[in-house]
């Protein structure tokens, strides 16, 4: 429930749910409007799951799976509508399928 009292929906469709991607922690950033030192943290302390390009500071978020980006979206009760713009802004989805 929101503070207006409404009840909101944090479940995310599966059609977001079912894309492989794997992230750039910038972009993960700006689809949840955190800092890219707070994604780096959540990664490095595994809040969020995440791996280290080998030989590099970079790190990748992946989509799907226990801790993925979804699950991290669900859990903190975040709103899913950036990540579906994303999806849509890199081709990755169409559209929503349900409409």
């Amino acid at each position: 429930m929101n503070l207006s009292g409404i009840m909101t929906e944090y479940k995310v469709p599966d059609y977001l749910r079912n894309v492989d991607y794997r992230f750039r922690t910038g972009e993960v950033g700006k689809i949840l409007s955190l800092s890219l030192s707070k994604i780096n943290s959540c990664v490095d302390n595994g809040s969020l799951r995440g791996y280290r390009i080998p030989g590099s500071r970079h790190r990748r978020v992946v989509n799907m799976g226990e801790k993925g980006l979804i699950d991290f979206i669900e859990e903190h009760e975040l709103p899913f509508d950036r990540l579906e713009l994303f999806f849509l802004n890199e081709g990755l989805i169409t559209h929503d399928p349900n409409k």
